[in-house]
């Protein structure tokens, strides 16, 4: 371990400096990586988490019965496109991925013009999709900022990690493949919250955040859940 001086991502400034870091980390060889675990299929794995995660505010009377048919709706079409998972494993070859990719992870130096990926808890060698779409969701984006990707700015950072990759021509491609991975990234952001809220409101535990919970119960709204998943509306 080191002290890496830094400040945390701002997306509407440094989403070049984030797309060459994914691609840097990317690229790595992934010999000798049999100590983390490989996932072949990773919408599967984040459904079956989300499952999980689900049952505590399905159990609680604390849940909203609004909210709790809409979940239901969410986990039961998500069930099906997860099986679609072994076209968007053939998009990039395997590759390191981190998992936990917000802003707060990130360390911008800007005397140096250097850009590092921090907190290596939950790494996976997998399909990089993961890792882009989950940077790119409104549940990460707005966890710790304000910030959603409008249309440009999706384009400019995923043209620099393609750039980065040297895979430019396959733009159209994978931003299709992130369309379908965007919804489980949501669906787990979404999930965790679900959990955490109940948590927070029945439990004794020590550490609890305002601000944390304010994000989580703005995650758990009508009209939040729509705008992820318009097709369940």
């Amino acid at each position: 371990m080191e002290y890496l001086p830094g400040r945390h991502l701002d997306y509407q400034k440094d989403l070049k400096a984030a797309a060459k870091v994914f691609a840097k980390i990317h690229k790595l060889d992934t010999a000798g990586t049999e100590r983390l675990i490989r996932e072949e299929k990773p919408l599967t794995a984040i459904w079956n988490e989300c499952d999980s995660l689900l049952d505590s505010y399905f159990d609680s009377e604390l849940g909203d019965s609004k909210i709790k048919k809409f979940l239901l709706k969410m986990k039961a079409d998500l069930a099906e496109k997860k099986e679609q998972e072994s076209e968007l494993m053939s998009f990039f070859p395997e590759a390191i991925v981190n998992t936990e990719v917000n802003s707060n992870n990130f360390l911008i130096n800007d005397k140096f013009d250097l850009a590092y990926l921090v907190d290596w808890e939950k790494p996976l060698v997998t399909t990089p999709l993961q890792d882009l779409s989950h940077f790119m969701v409104p549940t990460t984006t707005l966890w710790k900022s304000n910030f959603i990707f409008n249309q440009g700015e999706e384009e400019e950072f995923l043209h620099h990690y393609l750039k980065e990759r040297k895979m430019d021509s396959r733009y159209h491609e994978v931003k299709a493949a992130l369309k379908l991975f965007n919804q489980f990234s949501a669906m787990r952001g979404i999930s965790w919250s679900a959990m955490a809220w109940v948590e927070y409101q029945t439990t004794d535990r020590e550490i609890k955040n305002k601000d944390t919970f304010e994000t989580m119960d703005s995650y758990l709204r009508l009209d939040f859940l729509e705008m992820l998943f318009p097709d369940l509306d």
